[in-house]
C-alpha cells in the first residue's frame, strides 16, 4: 500500500483554515469584550452561595446582594459575624454544615418561605471547600475525610437538592474551586501526628511549607473586602450572563502560566522541583492582597 504525504496546497490550506478559525475565536472575544455580556434579570430571583463565613463566599454575597438578586447565604456557624454583617446588609443566612447532613433541611425549609413568597431559585454558587494543601502522606485521615465530605459530597448533596428547581428556571449553577487560608494551622497538626518516619523524611519540607503560608495568609482575617475586581467580575459572568462559559480562571496570569508549564514538563523535572517545594513560590505568586 503506497501513502502519499500532504501537497504543499494542501498544508496551505489548512494553515488559511486554522488561522481563519483562530481569527474567529479573536474577534468573538473582542466584540464581547466591547458590547458586553448579555445578562439575566435578577429581580425576584433567588440565588443561594454556600460557604459564605468568610473570604470569597461572603463578598460575594454581598455583591449578588448588589447586583440585585435574593441572596440565601449558607453559613457553618450562623450566629458569626460574617452571617450577623450579611442579616444587617438586608441578606438570608441559614446554617448548613456539610459534616452535618442533617442540615440541609434549614436550607430547602427557607427557600420553600421564598417560594411561597413568589421569589424562585434561580441559581446556586457552589463555594463552601475544604483543601489542605498538602501530600497525601502528611495528612491526617480526619483532614481526608473532611474534604471529601466538604468539597465532594457537599456539593452533590446540594446540587441533587436544587436542580428540580434550577431546570425548571433554567437557572446557572457555578462552582468554585480553591482554599487556603486555613493550610497553615493544618500543617502544624500535620507535623504534630506525623510518624517519626515521615518527619525524617519529610520534616524540612512540611515546616518550610507551614512557614510560607503562615507568611502568605497572616494578614488576612476572617471577615474582609476582597480587592480583586477581576474575580468578582468572572463570577457575575458565570451567575448572571446569559450564555455562560465552561470554566472562569481568576487566578494571577504568573500562575496560570506555571502550571501550564508545569503539565508540559518531563516527569523527572516536575519530580525535581516538587522535592524541592518548588509550589511554595506558586503559591507566593497568588497570594491576595
Amino acid at each position: 500500500m503506497v501513502t502519499s504525504s500532504p501537497s504543499a496546497i494542501q498544508v496551505i490550506m489548512w494553515w488559511e483554515a486554522g488561522s481563519v478559525l483562530v481569527g474567529l475565536v479573536v474577534l468573538r472575544r473582542l466584540w464581547k469584550s466591547y458590547v458586553g455580556e448579555n445578562e439575566v434579570n435578577s429581580k425576584g430571583r433567588v440565588m443561594v452561595i454556600t460557604g459564605c463565613d468568610s473570604g470569597i463566599g461572603y463578598n460575594l454575597a454581598l455583591s449578588a446582594h448588589a447586583w440585585g438578586w435574593t441572596v440565601v447565604a449558607t453559613c457553618v456557624t450562623p450566629d458569626g459575624n460574617a452571617a450577623s454583617l450579611l442579616r444587617h446588609a438586608g441578606i438570608h443566612t441559614v446554617a448548613l454544615d456539610f459534616t452535618r447532613p442533617d442540615t440541609l433541611a434549614h436550607l430547602m425549609d427557607l427557600l420553600k418561605q421564598l417560594k411561597d413568597n413568589k421569589q424562585e431559585v434561580w441559581g446556586v454558587v457552589n463555594n463552601a471547600g475544604l483543601l489542605t494543601y498538602a501530600p497525601c502522606e502528611w495528612q491526617t485521615s480526619t483532614m481526608v475525610c473532611r474534604q471529601i465530605q466538604v468539597n465532594l459530597m457537599g456539593a452533590i448533596v446540594v446540587t441533587r437538592a436544587l436542580l428540580p428547581a434550577l431546570r425548571t428556571n433554567k437557572g446557572n449553577l457555578p462552582n468554585r474551586t480553591g482554599i487556603l487560608r486555613n493550610n497553615a494551622a493544618q500543617l502544624r497538626e500535620m507535623i504534630e501526628e506525623a510518624t517519626e518516619q515521615t518527619l525524617q523524611e519529610y520534616g524540612k519540607a512540611m515546616k518550610e511549607t507551614e512557614e510560607a503560608f503562615r507568611q502568605a495568609f497572616e494578614s488576612v482575617t476572617e471577615v474582609q473586602d476582597l480587592h480583586d475586581d477581576y474575580l468578582l467580575q468572572c463570577f457575575r459572568c458565570a451567575m448572571m450572563s446569559t450564555r455562560p462559559r465552561a470554566t472562569y480562571s481568576a487566578a494571577p496570569l504568573m500562575v496560570r502560566l506555571s502550571l501550564l508549564l508545569f503539565q508540559l514538563l518531563p516527569t523527572s523535572w516536575l519530580d525535581f522541583l516538587i522535592a524541592r517545594n518548588f509550589y511554595n513560590i506558586i503559591l507566593s505568586l497568588g497570594k491576595n492582597n
